[in-house]
């Protein structure tokens, strides 16, 4: 509890996880009251006294199984925080629009079909979260929200959304995911200073018509849907930074797209991508390309052009050979190659000086390069399911090994059947190259046979 010290009274009460079937009567005695906190507590029921405080700012019932609230919640004029996540609510009353002070407002995972139209009257709201309902359909009355900057409808049954959306015209944050939507109405690019809109997990065939308006635009998500193309005109949403486009239906990327000079992260996995365009170069702020799991045989060339590229993935294709330029890639800290075609890595590949890990498993790798040893900063390297000949050009017999590089030393140890470890320390070269600092972990799963190397005759 804390005090008003100069009035010796209670403002604020925290109660937590202590079993409650109702507030005490009690409580009317704390007229003073700004924060009350009656969180996990098992609740049932909230008295009509709760309208009692007028000074009350802050309500939080979180965790606790309450049906319904009081109507008599209107009378809290003061209020500005109400937390109602995690009960099993199955209305809001309709008076809950009286309370014009009422910046958040808090819903989630309670059991709501609808938002009474009411809601369209707080004038001052900020933050509605109504995330995880059996919402069907928003009232037309949202639009009045003027002052709304985030909005969670994620997780509900909604199945179209109001054409008054578009007048939310402070919104910047749109959570729309797992919902049952099949397109977007068009005056959501009304909303200039909407930052992040999240569309995954619906039944969209087709982004929003004039998306290019929403200049104000950095996160676009449209995961798990039945997007078939992505082809608008895009190249207006100079404040793009990320793009996710996963599982959906889609058979090749707009040049377009290549036109987002401030996109950073692309996610394009799971879709049916045979290729990708020459003008992917074009993107040169991009830090994060997630291709993986599509159909492409081979990459332009062009993609060696993005210096600022940090991660790249291309598991689950069906690619056989790497473009022999890859070494430009200085900024490549994660090269993920799992389960393609490949046969052989490129020579410029000791040039990735920046380059932490790389997957090889299910590969058709039969040999690691000694370009591999140049390469200071890689600390994982893993070629699982792999038919590995040769290792640093030399023919290996083993199909698990370990090297280490710590500071002074250089060793490597073999795995044996009895898993006795054979350490070969201090010494200053290995297959006539010179140790390394920092780590080296080097591991493929298999058989293991009692000796590693067989040194070239």
């Amino acid at each position: 509890m804390e005090f008003d010290v100069e009035r010796c009274e209670i403002t604020s009460i925290f109660i937590e996880n202590i079993p409650l079937i109702k507030l005490s009567d009690f409580m009317k005695y704390f007229r003073s009251l700004q924060s009350l906190t009656v969180k996990t507590c098992r609740l049932s029921f909230l008295p009509e006294l709760i309208g009692s405080f007028k000074f009350l700012e802050v309500l939080d019932l979180e965790g606790n199984n309450l049906k319904t609230i009081p109507k008599s919640i209107s009378s809290l004029t003061s209020l500005k925080f109400l937390n109602l996540r995690n009960n099993k609510l199955e209305r809001i009353p309709y008076s809950i629009g009286l309370i014009s002070s009422l910046i958040s407002l808090n819903l989630e995972n309670n059991n709501l079909t609808e938002l009474p139209r009411s809601i369209g009257y707080l004038s001052s709201l900020t933050v509605l979260i109504a995330k995880g309902n059996n919402l069907r359909k928003i009232p037309s009355s949202i639009g009045t929200l003027k002052t709304l900057k985030l909005l969670n409808l994620s997780s509900n049954k909604i199945i179209n959304l109001p054409q008054s959306i578009g007048l939310l015209s402070s919104l910047e944050y749109l959570n729309l995911d797992n919902n049952k939507l099949i397109e977007i109405p068009d005056s959501i690019n009304s909303i200039t200073s909407l930052k992040t809109l999240r569309l995954d997990e619906n039944e969209i065939s087709s982004p929003p018509k004039s998306i290019e308006l929403l200049r104000s635009l950095e996160m676009l998500s449209i995961c798990w849907n039945k997007l078939e193309k992505f082809s608008v005109s895009i190249e207006s949403l100079v404040m793009l930074k990320k793009l996710l486009l996963t599982s959906n239906k889609l058979t090749k990327l707009d040049k377009s797209l290549c036109l987002l000079s401030s996109l950073e992260f692309l996610d394009v996995s799971s879709n049916k991508l045979r290729n990708l365009p020459e003008e992917i170069g074009n993107l040169k702020s991009l830090k994060v390309l997630k291709l993986s799991d599509n159909r492409m045989k081979k990459l332009p060339d062009s993609i060696c052009s993005l210096t600022a590229l940090e991660i790249l993935n291309l598991s689950g294709n069906k690619i056989g050979s790497l473009p022999e330029s890859l070494g430009t890639l200085r900024s490549l800290e994660e090269l993920l190659l799992s389960g393609t075609k490949l046969k052989y890595l490129p020579k410029s590949m000791r040039k990735l000086k920046s380059l932490k890990k790389l997957n090889l498993n299910n590969t058709r790798i039969i040999s690691i390069p000694q370009a591999i040893l140049y390469i200071q900063s890689l600390k994982e390297i893993s070629w699982n399911s792999c038919n590995i000949e040769t290792i640093f050009d030399y023919p290996i017999l083993s199909k698990k090994f370990v090297v280490e590089r710590k500071s002074k030393l250089f060793s490597h140890q073999k795995i044996s059947s009895k898993d006795t470890p054979l350490n070969f320390e201090n010494i200053n070269t290995i297959f006539d190259f010179p140790k390394f600092s920092n780590k080296l972990s080097v591991e493929q799963k298999g058989v293991l046979p009692s000796s590693i190397f067989t040194p070239r005759k």
